[in-house]
This record gives structure tokens, C-alpha cells and sequence, in this order.
């Protein structure tokens, strides 16, 4: 079985003697289907971590803005 992450549409087009189309036909779960292959049941859309990394980030510039200064601060008493 061959897999791609990502394919080089010009690179498939040249190679193949039929014209292609730039699209994906993704399929979603149905209890009349087989159950092998397993289908994954489509990703939930919900707020994710994104809070949790942008408290994160934010902290993280925070602390590099603070020891910017205490260097800052420090190299200029000598």
C-alpha cells in the first residue's frame, strides 16, 4: 500500500496519461459500511488548548521582558 503526505501535482500530472483535478474526496463514517478498514469519526471542533498556550506564550514574554531589564539594569551599574 502506498501513502503520500503531501504530492507534487505537476510531477503526477507529467507522469500520468489522464488529466487529474486539485481535489480530496474524504468520506464520512456510516454504520452501513464495513467496519475494516477502521474509519476514524471526524475530529470534534471545539476551543482546543488555545488558551493554555497563549497564557504560555504571554508568561514566556513576560520572563524574557523582565530579565532583559535586570541584565540590562545590571550592566549599566558597572
Amino acid at each position: 500500500m502506498t501513502t503520500w503526505k503531501r504530492l507534487d501535482l505537476a510531477a503526477l500530472r507529467a507522469r500520468l496519461p489522464y488529466p487529474i483535478l486539485d481535489v480530496v474526496i474524504r468520506q464520512t463514517p456510516d454504520s452501513s459500511l464495513p467496519q475494516m478498514p477502521r474509519r476514524r469519526e471526524p475530529a470534534t471542533l471545539d476551543e482546543g488548548p488555545h488558551l493554555s498556550y497563549a497564557i504560555q506564550w504571554f508568561a514566556f514574554a513576560t520572563i524574557a521582558v523582565v530579565f532583559g531589564v535586570v541584565f540590562w539594569r545590571g550592566g549599566k551599574r558597572k
